[in-house]
Parts: structure tokens; sequence; C-alpha cells
């Protein structure tokens, strides 16, 4: 079958190699294939290399991705449907675009977005065959004709632009017996080892080629690839050389990672440095000979786990004639060995620690109490902390200070980062590297680095985060808005996230004054609609919410700006402080912990929540916008979330979702902001660029909102078209309102038995031409509606002789209705 698809494929003009089950290339040399018939192929699948003019979005759905999501982070819509050529097995969506700029980015999960991967034209390939699902005719077929594809958007390019890298001149170029020796070194060892055996031996191999890393990527990309292997196969592990060449120049020579590791490691293998290998270039200064070390890895592998020659062994590692580097590395063999097989007791490892002299490891990483007072957390350079053990506390404590300084602390539970303008979450993947470095060269084993990692946060000093305050945490400063003075950011400020721009009144609003101009100008009340959305931006940059107590809708038709709007703010606010929910899944309890984290949550599509999960819903909006506590059930934690949520919703909508709530509680939470006009047809696919040019100016202008709001004590600006959405959804989510309007009074003196308001409701549904509901369940909706009026309900009620119950303060217009109803709905009764 697959041999059959690849001479389809190539008929198409695509070149095809076979690919393993688990979907990696079964041949080397994939990116230049030959012909079908010259290969064997193993699979029911075959690989199409990506060609020129050719750009492939791979969405893997079952993380969690969305196309919104991925549109958000780029900054524009995407012609999705029309790029779709493929569905995989796993859920997940290939979409092929036009391309013949600039080199784009190829990886997994861009920008730290969990399913969003690339494949690029001359370094990608994807699969097809068994278990892919083409959407259009030929599927993946279709990247034969470019042309005939959908362009990427030049926004999208610009934003996946490859970042430029300056290659790296070598101020003291490899020697030809320096390449042999790491290329032979390197193909003694299975580049399918595991992840932290490969990072180790990249950092190695990072170390000795400091002065030409060129050429050392070159060495250390082949070996990856399995080009040094027998069958020269990729291994299951393999990674890109994007992938590749970003672990490796975000590595540091001086990592802590001796260059010698990697020899060792082959070593360990079975490799023999060749003669006139330089034993002290790779070992330090008084290494030992390469023979005399090499023999006595032999001996510790041999012979380790005989608890008889474990005495010998201890004894002459501890007395190795070599250098400190190879005193460490043949300990830490000795001690992995004893650990895999459960014979490392305390005894054994107090005898391999006796004989080592505690020194001090030395760096020349930059402390961090020296660093520039703006640094996040991945910048912080790896270093060694000075006495490295397997206990975990102690290796956090020490951390703590050696590694940063002081600027560690945790927010109820989560660890973060003082990075100068604002406690930064830390990344867990930032934290494991960090820490490796730390305990290397022997205690950087992954449960012991993952126990410190865990250490940490119990280690770390704690910290409540900032309350709700009226401070705007820009980038170049907090504002008091009181005295309009910008103070410096401070560690104490304890604030957990920053805007992502700076505060500058004299920006200009450039393409958002356009576009406030074709979305309300000329309206009748469209400048009350621009002074209420002003008022709105400058509301969410602070963590006060004014007790304003309001869930904000944008609600009009399709294609009118909402979107814009929404990913200038959210791009204002900034990643750490907003996140994207979804209105119809309110009542989930993984939608609702996005609200613990984040300052303001976004929804592009507001709809409303399955029927049965309405009331919930319901409970939560209002709990969100009136900052009640609220209790949220966790995944995987067996006692709920409780506290207050301090943050704000705001939600797009074709068509504010109808909730039934006879309270009307709801519905006074919201506050409506109206979009008329429709760009459908034709849309600006430039305008998102156009727009983050101007983000300084959008924020600055909300500050003035902010004031206004602030001065007129928390209350927006009312726009007629606000108002009257307002009073339409009050009617959708109450509707009794219009029946209590049409058929009762309110007002002291009235009376009226419940009997007669039933029937009264009988003529009106029949009127209406609705369905009515059951007499009990009137009644209840009923009760509800008139929370707040002069109403009491009465089990009692005498009205002339007639006794029953009924409600004071309440009246039916029109008399005798039982009368009138009896007749509407086909029954004659005689009047008296």
């Amino acid at each position: 079958m697959s041999k059959q698809l690849a001479q389809q494929f190539s008929a198409y003009g695509l070149p095809v190699f076979p690919v393993t089950t688990k979907k990696r290339p079964a041949v080397k040399g994939w990116q230049h294939p030959l012909a079908p018939d010259q290969y064997q192929w193993p699979s029911n699948k075959i690989g199409v290399p990506v060609p020129v003019g050719c750009f492939v979005v791979d969405l893997d759905l079952y993380k969690g991705v969305t196309r919104h999501a991925v549109e958000q982070l780029l900054g524009c819509a995407l012609p999705w449907d029309e790029a779709l050529i493929q569905r995989t097995a796993n859920g997940g969506e290939h979409y092929a675009f036009s391309h013949n700029g600039d080199e784009l980015m190829q990886g997994s999960d861009l920008f730290k977005l969990a399913g969003f991967d690339s494949r690029r034209a001359g370094a990608g390939f994807i699969v097809t065959g068994e278990g892919y699902t083409p959407t259009k005719p030929g599927g993946a077929g279709a990247l034969a004709y470019p042309s005939t594809l959908p362009q990427l958007p030049p926004a999208a390019a610009l934003k996946l632009k490859k970042p430029e890298r300056q290659a790296e001149k070598p101020t003291k170029p490899l020697t030809e017996q320096e390449v042999e020796n790491m290329k032979s070194a390197l193909a003694s060892i299975d580049p399918a080892c595991g992840r932290e055996d490969w990072w180790r031996l990249l950092a190695a191999a990072r170390h000795l080629t400091a002065h030409d890393p060129e050429q050392g990527l070159e060495i250390f990309n082949a070996w990856s690839a399995g080009e040094y292997s027998d069958d020269q196969e990729p291994p299951a592990n393999y990674m890109s050389i994007d992938d590749v060449e970003h672990q490796w120049f975000h590595t540091g020579s001086e990592g802590g990672i001796a260059g010698g590791t990697l020899y060792h490691k082959a070593m360990e293998h079975g490799w023999r440095p060749p003669k006139g290998f330089d034993v002290s270039a790779v070992f330090g200064q008084g290494a030992a000979a390469v023979d005399v070390y090499a023999d006595t890895i032999d001996d510790i592998n041999a012979h380790a786990l005989d608890p008889k020659e474990q005495p010998r062994l201890i004894d002459t590692i501890v007395n190795f004639p070599g250098s400190p580097s190879q005193l460490a590395a043949l300990r830490g063999l000795m001690l992995k060995l004893l650990k895999e097989d459960n014979q490392l007791t305390k005894q054994l490892r107090e005898m391999l620690d006796g004989g080592r002299a505690p020194t001090k490891a030395t760096t020349d990483a930059t402390s961090v109490a020296e660093l520039p007072a703006v640094v996040t957390l991945d910048q912080v350079p790896e270093r060694q902390i000075s006495r490295a053990t397997g206990a975990h506390g102690s290796n956090a404590a020490i951390m703590l200070q050696e590694v940063f300084g002081g600027r560690l602390a945790t927010f109820e539970g989560v660890l973060r980062w003082w990075t100068g303008i604002e406690w930064q979450k830390a990344e867990e993947d930032t934290l494991l590297r960090l820490t490796s470095a730390a305990l290397s060269p022997d205690q950087d084993k992954m449960p012991n680095v993952k126990g410190t990692v865990q250490a940490l946060a119990l280690k770390a000093p704690r910290r409540e985060a900032a309350a709700a305050d009226r401070r705007v945490y820009f980038q170049n400063g907090v504002l008091d808005l009181d005295s309009q003075m910008i103070y410096p950011h401070h560690h104490d400020n304890n604030n957990t996230g920053a805007l992502s721009v700076s505060y500058n009144p004299n920006a200009q609003l450039g393409e958002w004054a356009a576009h406030m101009d074709r979305v309300f100008g000329g309206l009748h009340d469209g400048d009350d609609r621009v002074a209420l959305l002003q008022e709105i931006v400058g509301w969410l940059l602070i963590t006060d919410d004014l007790n304003v107590q309001k869930c904000v809708a944008f609600d009009g038709a399709t294609r009118a700006g909402k979107g814009v709007i929404f990913d200038a703010l959210s791009a204002i606010v900034g990643a750490g402080k907003c996140g994207f929910a979804n209105f119809a899944n309110l009542a989930n309890g993984k939608t609702q912990s996005l609200f613990i984290h984040h300052d303001v949550v976004f929804d592009h599509e507001g709809k409303p929540p399955p029927r049965q999960e309405t009331k919930e819903a319901i409970g939560f909006m209002n709990k969100v916008a009136s900052n009640e506590p609220v209790s949220i059930q966790l995944l995987n934690v067996q006692t709920p979330w409780t506290g207050r949520l301090n943050s704000k919703f705001l939600f797009a909508c074709n068509g504010i979702p109808v909730m039934v709530d006879d309270s009307g509680a709801s519905t006074t939470r919201f506050l409506v902001l109206r979009f008329d006009r429709s760009f459908a047809g034709v849309e600006d696919k430039g305008i998102g660029g156009r727009m983050r040019q101007c983000l300084e100016g959008v924020a600055a202008w909300g500050i003035v909102g902010l004031q206004r709001l602030l001065a007129n004590g928390g209350r927006f600006t009312e726009p007629a078209s606000s108002i009257q959405a307002t009073d339409d959804m009050k009617d959708g989510n109450q509707p009794l309102r219009e029946f209590i309007a049409e058929y009762c009074t309110i007002g002291k003196g009235q009376r009226c038995h419940s009997k007669d308001l039933w029937s009264a409701y009988r003529i009106y549904v029949a009127d209406a031409n609705i369905k009515a509901s059951s007499r009990h369940a009137f009644l209840r909706s009923l009760r509800a509606t008139l929370l707040g009026q002069p109403v009491e309900e009465k089990k009692s009620l005498r009205i002339d002789t007639a006794v029953s119950s009924g409600f004071e303060g309440l009246g039916v217009r029109g008399g005798a209705p039982a009368n009138v109803v009896a007749g509407a709905f086909g029954k004659q009764k005689e009047t008296t």
C-alpha cells in the first residue's frame, strides 16, 4: 500500500521516503529521497519532505491547542478551512500554506503553545497514508502545487520568521584530530540514549568546541541524527536541526559540564582515545594517562557489583592519581552502577565521599546579585553550587542563595522569580535546567534534580500576592493615579504581573483611532460608545474592580471589529495576566480554574452554557463579577480551591447568550457595548500588525478613561444602545417581566390571589402564542422576578369574602380574569 501511495505522490512530482510505524525516517538522507522503487517500505505510511514554496502548520488538537489560540499568538486570522489538507489518527490537523519569503521557524510547541507545531521547506516533513484522512482531493498531495495553496498571511510570516543568527566565527578552529576524536567518541554512544544523557553530551560537546561552535554543532547534530551509527538511521528520539540548534546556542559552554564528560561516556561504552590524545586539555591539569583512566573505567564496569571487590574499587577511586574531573567521573560511575542495582548503602556512599577533598566549584558565571536589575529567570546563568549532595533540602537552601540570590519566593504554593518588574511564574523546565547545572558534575541525576526542585518550593520564603489596588504596573514603572507619578518597581509590591507596555502619555493612537472611527463614527451615540470603551480599557489596567461588579459583553454583528479590540487589549494586559475561557463551559472546573491566576479572562465567542449547566454557570459568573468567594474543583486535586478570584471577564458575542434567570441577578452583571457595523467580506487582514504599533498609545488613552471612571465613582458611561441592549436582555432572561408589565400593577393597596395571577398568565401565553409553564413553575419564577419589589406573598389572604394564597402589593389588571380565561381556552363559564 505504501509503495503504491509513494508512486502516486511521485507522479505528482513530490519526493517521498519510507518511515517507520512510529513516523520516523527509515532511511538516511530523507531530505533528498531516491525514487520509490529504490526503497523498502516498512510501514503503511510515507514521509513527504515539505517542498519549496510551502509551509505546514500541524495542530495537535488533543493537546488543547485551538485555531483561535494560534491566531491570537500570531496576531492575525488564518484561512484555516482552505489550508486544511488532512487529519491525523491522533486528532491532529495539517494545514498547508504557500510561502516564498523569509525562512520560517520549525519546531514543536512554538512559543510554548502546546500542540502548535510547524514544518518548513528543506528541514521538515509530514507523514501521510494509513490513519490519515484527506480533507480535500489528493490530501497531502496538494503540496505538489504550492501556487494553489492559500498564502500564509504576512503578519503570521513576520511572527514566524526564524530569528537570524549570525554564524559565530571560530576563534580557534578545531584541528582535524580533534574533529576525528569527537566523531569516533560519539560513534560509540547510541544517539537513542535518554534525554538526560543526550543533554549532558550536548553540553559537553558545546564545552569542547567553545572556540569553534559552528563546527561543533555540525558534528553533534550528525551524531544526534544517527549518521555515525551502523545503520545510519535516525533514532526514535530524533530531533530536528532547528531543535538541536536551539539547544546548542542556549547552552553556555561554561555551564558546569566539562568536555571530558563526552569522552568519559564514550570510554564507558568501550571507546579508547587514539595515540597522542591530549588528556590534560580534556580532563584538566594533573589528568592521569588515557590507558590508566580507561583501565579503571573497565575495572569499575566489571566489578562494581561484586561486594568482595567494592572496598578495593572504592580505594582505587579515592586514591586515583588523576585530575579532579577524572576523580568525579569515576566516583559518579561507581555511584550510578551501585544505585541501579540497589546496592548503594549509606556506608558505601560515605566511603566514596571520605576520600574526596571538598572543593568549592568554580565558574565564570556572573553572580545573580551582579546581574542587571531587570532579568528573567531563563536569563539566569547556570552555575555549580559550593556543596551538592543527595539531600534535596540542603541543595535547595544553597541554591536559593548561590543561584537565585534571594529572588525566588512562593506565592500560594507557586514558585515565582523577581524579574525586577514582576514576580514571574517560575517555569519547571527552567528550574530543572538550572538545578541540573547546580548539582553537576556528580549529583545531577534526574531524581535528585527533580527532588531539589520540589524542595525549592518548600524552602523558598513565602510572600502574599499584592492586594487589589489602583496602581498601574507598566514596564517602565508603577503609575500612581493620584499623583500621576511613575515610581520604580520594587519586589515588596508583590505584583505577580505587569502590563506589556511602558507608560507614555504622549504616545499616538494611530490605527486604534482609525478603528474607533470605522466602528463607532457617525452613530447617534457613537461618542458615548467610544467613551465607554475608553473606561473599560482603563478598568482592565488595574487589579481593583472598583466595586463595579460587572462582566463586559461586546455584542453585535459578526466581523464587527470586536476581535481586533480584544487582541489589542490582551496584548497590553500581557500573557502572564490574561487568560482565555469559553462562556459555554463556565460550569466546568477546568474553565473556572483559569480565573484563579489571571487578572483578565477573554472569550472571543460567547455562547450560552448547556441548559442543565445554566444555573451553575450563572452562579459562577455572578461571583466572578461581584468578587465573592468561590469553590473550584481542580483537576487531580481532592481539596477544592477556595477564595476570591479578583478577575475580570470580557466576552464577545453575536447576541448576548440567553440564560433564563428569573431573579434578574445575571442581567444586572452585564456591561454591554454594542457593535452595529459588520465588515464581513471587506476585512482588513493587516490591521492586527498595525494595531500592535500603537499599544502604548491605547494604554495611555485608557488611563484617561480610568481617571474619568474614578471621578464618576466607578459608574461607566451608558450609551443609549447599551441601555436598550440591557433591557432586551432582561426580557430574554426574565420572561415574566413582560407579563408583569402588561397584566399586573405593583403598589401599595394592590392585592390578588395566586389563582387570579395564574388565570391572567394563561391569557398572556395564549395571546403571545408561547408555551405555558406549569402553575408551580410559574409561581416560582414569579417570586424570583418580584425580588426587590414591595410585594409580599401571603399563604392566606382575604379579598372580599374569598380567602386563598396571594400577594400584597401586587394586583391583576382587568377585573375578573378567570371568566375571560375560560373563554379564551374554549371552556364557557356562566357569570352572575
